[in-house]
């Protein structure tokens, strides 16, 4: 039993503090960009408490590197 969500940071934003993820899929590219307005995984307010993650898995392939974090439930 199990869904498959991908979204962006508004997504998260919303689905994070329920805690309705239980693992986070990242892709970091061998990129960098800067702007006004920078790139995230988590739009709106800050997270209080912060949710901390463990790394499951981490492989890379052509300069990607694909991580799997497990989020940890709220103590």
């Amino acid at each position: 039993r199990s869904i498959v969500c991908e979204g962006g940071p508004n997504l998260n934003a919303t689905l994070l503090p329920l805690g309705l993820i239980d693992e986070l899929h990242l892709v970091y590219a061998p990129k960098l960009a800067g702007g006004r307005d920078p790139l995230t995984i988590l739009g709106g307010e800050t997270l209080d408490p912060t949710i901390d993650l463990d790394l499951l898995t981490l492989h890379e392939s052509g300069g990607y590197l694909y991580a799997r974090y497990g989020v940890r439930a709220a103590t």
